[in-house]
C-alpha cells in the first residue's frame, strides 16, 4: 500500500461520508477542491494560507488527498468505480475516475 492511499483512507475514515448530504453538496465540494488543487499547482498564482505551494509541500498533499476524498465519496454515492484506494493505485486513478464520473453525467443530459 502507498504511504498516500493510507493518508487518503485516513483522511476518509476521519471526516466518514454522510448518508444524507445531497447530490449537489457532494459535487460543490468536489469543484471547489478541485479548484483549490488547480491554483496550487499553477507556479506564481496567488495561494491562500494552507493551500499548498512549492515551498509547502505538505499543503499540496493536504490538497490533493482533500480532493480525492471528495472523489471518493462522489463515485460512492453514483456508484462509480475507481481505483483511487487500491493498495498500488495505477498513476492515471484520479483521471479514471474523473471520466468515469463525467460519463456518468453525461447521461443525466436529456
Amino acid at each position: 500500500m502507498t504511504v498516500y492511499t493510507e493518508l487518503l483512507r485516513q483522511r476518509l475514515d476521519a471526516d466518514p461520508d454522510d448518508p444524507d448530504r445531497s447530490l449537489d453538496s457532494l459535487m460543490a465540494d468536489l469543484l471547489v477542491r478541485r479548484s483549490r488543487l488547480g491554483r496550487s499547482r499553477l507556479p506564481g498564482a496567488r495561494r491562500r494560507p494552507g493551500t499548498g505551494t512549492r515551498s509547502d509541500p505538505a499543503g499540496c498533499v493536504a490538497s490533493a488527498i482533500g480532493y480525492d476524498a471528495a472523489l471518493v465519496r462522489l463515485c460512492r454515492r453514483l456508484s462509480v468505480p475507481h481505483h483511487l484506494l487500491d493498495h498500488f493505485p495505477p498513476a492515471d486513478a484520479r483521471a479514471e475516475a474523473e471520466a468515469a464520473l463525467a460519463e456518468r453525467f453525461r447521461a443525466f443530459r436529456p
